[in-house]
């Protein structure tokens, strides 16, 4: 049964993809579809970065990695990187692996309708850490105010006489506005309990 228009809270409790696809594909046309405007706002790609997905989060752990945020320069470096051994691999009219390396070997180098769509969801070529993901909620949680996560609170000495505690440090704000912070804060919270 099909709810009409609804909010950005109930798209959220009720984890409406179709609503986040049609978000996506609005602003890949947006940006010109296939032939990107010159000044394409990759509003998704910029948004997610500057919510601190795809690079390191400077938690107090070993071997952080970036994740990835598949945004056009990626694709293009992605397909340069593939290509020799998608052409050589493709066929035409051959088996589905082998139509599917023939196309991209073709035009793999091009951001699609399909790629927009499935970053919306957080899908297709994107990768994100757990710390990343609970950085940015951490901030939509305490008014926009991204952090450098720690695991460690304090330093102390061996002799436990001297303690070092290790303060919160902000690295920037949300690229969002008080109330659409508010808004999502209020949606997420209705993921939790039960129907969400």
């Amino acid at each position: 049964k099909g709810t009409g228009p609804i909010t950005l809270g109930d798209a959220l409790k009720f984890s409406c993809n179709t609503v986040f696809y049609a978000l996506g594909h609005k602003e890949w046309q947006r940006d010109g579809g296939l032939k990107p405007k010159k000044d394409a706002h990759d509003w998704f790609y910029r948004t997610a970065r500057e919510f601190g997905l795809g690079s390191e989060t400077g938690v107090d752990l070993p071997n952080e990695v970036t994740g990835r945020i598949p945004h056009r320069r990626w694709k293009k470096n992605f397909w340069t990187a593939n290509k020799d051994s998608w052409c050589k691999q493709g066929k035409k009219g051959g088996t589905y692996v082998q139509q599917i390396a023939y196309e991209n070997c073709l035009e793999g180098n091009q951001l699609k309708a399909f790629d927009s769509i499935n970053f919306a969801i957080g899908q297709g070529d994107v990768l994100v850490t757990p710390i990343q993901m609970a950085t940015a909620y951490s901030a939509i949680g305490n008014g926009g105010t991204l952090y450098n996560p720690t695991v460690g609170k304090a330093v102390i000495s061996a002799d436990g006489k001297h303690v070092e505690m290790i303060k919160p440090q902000a690295d920037g704000r949300l690229p969002i506005d008080a109330r659409t912070v508010s808004d999502l804060d209020k949606g997420l919270r209705y993921v939790v309990p039960p129907g969400g």
